[in-house]
């Protein structure tokens, strides 16, 4: 069963609400969304040159709340260096990262840095509290390249107690494709000392994919 299936069915019996969604690219995951009929999206994406593209893909659904925020999700409130990482041919956009790249420059010699900018960092627990965001999500996707431990190890407020389940979709690998990244078995670890059970992993390639954590599921 693929990880949008596995999430329907949950949707079935247990409302999402809800939706964080940090690293958004161009928002290829909307139409999944829409399915669920959620309440909220937020949407987190730092690369600027993709912003104007995912506001007008998401607006194809004018029938769902969405927030896009231009800002990395991350530790701190700050600025700091983010990498542009494009594939040659510029079809694979989805790769920009805080982080520099390591092995991922082995398994995708085709994908490289066209160059750093700064970019606006922010801790999340503290943006959505001080713009009275939600904190209280049923759903958290969180494809930051490498990034994930940044807010994971930094946030209380998403892992929430005023919800009656939760969700956590994170993006994993068994090498490390970004310089400092933590591995899906140390998240996996974390994840499990916060409650969750570690439900499906969807392989992308052959060493990373996308984990799926629930609670009170």
């Amino acid at each position: 069963m693929q990880l949008e299936d596995i999430i329907e069915t949950i949707n079935s019996t247990h409302k999402i609400k809800n939706i964080l969604h940090l690293g958004a690219h161009l928002g290829g995951e909307v139409d999944f969304y829409n399915k669920l009929n959620p309440e909220q999206i937020i949407w987190f994406e730092a690369n600027p040159e993709l912003i104007n593209d995912l506001k007008t893909n998401l607006n194809r659904y004018p029938n769902l709340n969405q927030t896009v925020i231009p800002y990395a999700a991350s530790s701190k409130n700050e600025i700091l260096n983010f990498n542009l990482i494009y594939s040659d041919d510029r079809t694979n956009t989805g790769c920009s990262s805080l982080r520099e790249l390591e092995y991922h420059t082995v398994q995708y010699p085709h994908i490289k840095k066209i160059k750093t900018i700064e970019v606006q960092a922010v801790n999340v627990d503290s943006f959505l509290t001080k713009n009275n965001y939600t904190t209280d999500f049923e759903l958290v996707n969180m494809d930051i390249q490498g990034a994930e431990w940044d807010v994971l190890s930094t946030t209380e407020l998403l892992f929430s107690n005023n919800v009656a389940f939760q969700i956590f979709v994170l993006e994993a690998a068994a090498k490390e494709m970004y310089k400092g990244m933590k591995l899906e078995p140390e998240l996996s670890a974390f994840m499990e000392s916060k409650g969750f059970r570690k439900l499906c992993f969807q392989q992308m390639d052959h060493n990373w994919g996308d984990m799926i954590y629930v609670k009170n599921i």
